[in-house]
């Protein structure tokens, strides 16, 4: 009776590391899934925040409409931060992409306040150090998704 309780403890022990083990291709799929399901979202709140500040009258207007934009983001960001994943290759493909939303929300309204009051050569310059480090961001995430969709994706073997 000992035995078989030890058996039945190892057992149990096996399946629980397993079933905490990680599956990159199962993690990927959520992340690409992710993706196409929030690509519309974050594009349609591009182009209102787009339409929006070429609306704005007064420099008064810009502000809610940056606060609107950023609020959208904030949800697309929590959303992806939901996403549990345990493989170290994709949970570096979802924090750099986290990272380079995250940026990219900051860009935008700095660029935004901009329109209503002028940036000071310093902080046009700091600004242009952040549009050149989302560039860089953006080709890295780029290559990393790349790989890891030869190496997970649906065509993968």
């Amino acid at each position: 009776m000992n035995k078989f309780i030890k058996f039945v403890a190892a057992l149990a022990l096996a399946f629980t590391i397993t079933a905490c083990g990680d599956n990159p291709k199962a993690d990927y799929k959520k992340i690409v899934d992710w993706n196409q399901q929030q690509q519309p979202a974050q594009q349609k709140m591009l182009s209102e925040f787009q339409t929006a500040l070429s609306q704005a009258k007064t420099p008064a207007d810009v502000e809610p409409i940056i606060k609107k934009y950023e609020d959208g983001a904030k949800e697309i960001i929590a959303s992806l931060d939901k996403i549990d994943v345990k493989n170290k290759e994709v949970k570096e493909l979802k924090d750099k992409s986290e990272a380079l939303l995250k940026l990219s929300v900051e860009i935008a309204s700095k660029s935004a306040r901009a329109v209503a009051t002028p940036l000071t050569d310093e902080e046009k310059a700091k600004l242009q150090a952040q549009v050149n480090e989302l560039q860089s961001s953006a080709k890295a995430l780029d290559e990393l998704d790349k790989s890891l969709n030869q190496k997970y994706g649906e065509a993968a073997k």
